[in-house]
């Protein structure tokens, strides 16, 4: 049975720290998940803002999910910028040093260095994409679940759309 090479040592330039590398990716998805209970925060912030000495405020609303959830994921587009620099950095590795470029243009495989550029931040980007929607959609379910609904505005699921697709 042969044996799983489980590092990123063959999805980057030749050379490349990859250790540190691999350290510093994990360490912005941690920070962009903890950086993102900003909204369960705001959530429950608002949750007591309607009540006053244990009873529910009358004709008090609850605001929008979307301006609660307005910087919870700022974390993940910061993390997903990054990549887009690490791929232009991953491309001008192969330039430097011992100029690896060389070696992947005689390689029999033609996109070798396209996939040793691309490959690592685009399962990057896509691992933070699933895990804020994932993310987003817990917030939201705690934001129904917990909101009484004589609170809750009309139309929260269409603002929520309409807002990730604007």
């Amino acid at each position: 049975m042969k044996k799983i090479n489980w590092s990123l040592e063959s999805w980057l330039p030749p050379g490349m720290p990859w250790h540190s590398l691999q350290n510093l990716i994990l360490t912005g998805c941690i920070a962009s998940s903890i950086w993102s209970l900003y909204c369960p925060g705001q959530i429950y912030q608002s949750y007591r803002d309607l009540f006053d000495s244990g009873k529910l405020i009358p004709e008090t609303m609850m605001p929008d999910f979307v301006q609660l959830a307005d910087n919870a994921f700022l974390g993940f587009g910061a993390l997903i910028l990054a990549m887009i620099f690490l791929t232009i950095a991953n491309y001008r590795y192969h330039f430097k040093g011992s100029k690896s470029v060389y070696l992947m243009r005689r390689l029999p495989r033609k996109y070798e260095m396209l996939k040793r550029c691309l490959s690592v931040p685009a399962a990057v980007i896509l691992l933070a994409l699933a895990t804020a929607f994932l993310l987003l959609m817990t917030y939201y379910w705690i934001y129904c679940s917990v909101t009484p609904e004589q609170c809750l505005a009309p139309g929260q699921w269409q603002k929520l759309m309409g807002g990730m697709f604007l």
